[in-house]
C-alpha cells in the first residue's frame, strides 16, 4: 500500500485494475484523506472505497471495511449484488467527500440493485440511462444478452 496516496491496486482475474482508496469516517459520511490529516486518524476509523459507477453528477462507491486482495471482478460484483458492501456517493461538488452512505439492500439503492440484476427489459431498471462508466459494464452486458435471456 502506497502510503502517500492511500490507494491499493488490486489486479483482478480479468485484467481489470481495481482501485480501492483509504477513506475515514467524519460526521455525514467519509472522506479522502489529505497527506495532513493521514496522522491523526484512528485506524477504526478508516474504511476502503472502490468506485464502481459514473452517473451524471456523481461517482458511486462500494465501501468496505477491508481491501480485497486478488479478486476477479465477478467475485467483486458478487459481493456488491449480495450485500456486502454500503453503497455511498461522491458529488461533483465536492468529490472528496462521500455522502448518503446506506447498505446496499436499502430500498433506496434499488436502481443500482435493478442495474445489476436485471434486463433493461423491466421497467424498474432505469439505471443504466444515466450510467456514463461502470466497473462491471461486461457483466451487465452479459445479463442483457439474448444468450442470457433465452438461457
Amino acid at each position: 500500500m502506497d502510503q502517500v496516496t492511500q490507494t491499493t491496486k488490486v489486479e483482478s482475474k480479468c485484467n481489470h485494475l481495481i482501485t480501492f482508496e483509504k477513506v475515514y469516517i467524519v460526521e455525514g459520511g467519509v472522506k479522502f484523506i489529505d497527506h495532513s490529516d493521514f496522522m491523526d486518524i484512528p485506524a477504526e476509523n478508516f474504511r476502503y472505497v472502490f468506485h464502481f459507477q459514473t452517473v451524471d453528477c456523481a461517482n458511486i462507491y462500494a465501501i468496505s471495511n477491508k481491501i480485497e486482495e486478488k479478486i476477479s471482478l465477478y467475485d467483486l460484483y458478487i459481493k456488491l449484488i449480495t450485500g456486502l458492501y454500503d453503497i455511498g456517493i461522491s458529488y461533483i461538488n465536492n468529490p472528496t467527500f462521500i455522502t448518503d452512505i446506506k447498505p446496499y439492500t436499502n430500498d433506496d439503492c434499488d436502481e443500482i440493485h435493478f442495474h445489476y440484476t436485471t434486463t433493461r427489459i423491466n421497467k424498474k431498471n432505469i439505471a443504466w440511462r444515466s450510467i456514463h462508466w461502470d466497473l462491471f459494464e461486461k457483466i451487465v452486458n452479459i445479463l442483457n444478452s439474448e444468450d442470457h435471456e433465452k438461457a
